[in-house]
């Protein structure tokens, strides 16, 4: 990619016949990828989590499908699983602070 940076202009115009793509093209598509490669991490890490969840503690596996995969109100939660509003927030914070710290152990986030 360094090398594009000092080409002659006949050398950029051969570069966008060879494979259509210019420099910036390369540039966008390197970030894509970036950006690709992270969500995968996030999407690996979310299924370990409720891998996790499923096997150790079903109530939070529970908490977690009704209340961000099927979008249920605290009162549709706590019907269905007895947990009052507090009782929810509290998970919801124990649940959150997990992933922050796996986050944070495969480098998807940092903590200042």
């Amino acid at each position: 990619m360094i090398d594009y940076t000092h080409l002659s202009y006949n050398n950029w115009i051969k570069a966008i016949s060879n494979n259509g793509k210019t420099l910036e093209d390369r540039i966008i598509d390197v970030e894509n990828n970036r950006v690709i490669l992270k969500l995968q991490k996030w999407k690996k890490l979310i299924s370990e989590i409720l891998k996790y969840y499923k096997e150790t503690d079903n109530i939070k596996y529970k908490y977690i499908c009704l209340k961000y995969f099927d979008n249920k109100s605290i009162q549709e939660i706590q019907s269905k699983l007895g947990l009052n509003k507090k009782e929810q927030r509290d998970m919801q914070t124990v649940i959150l602070q997990h992933i922050f710290l796996c986050a944070v152990k495969q480098k998807l986030l940092r903590y200042e």
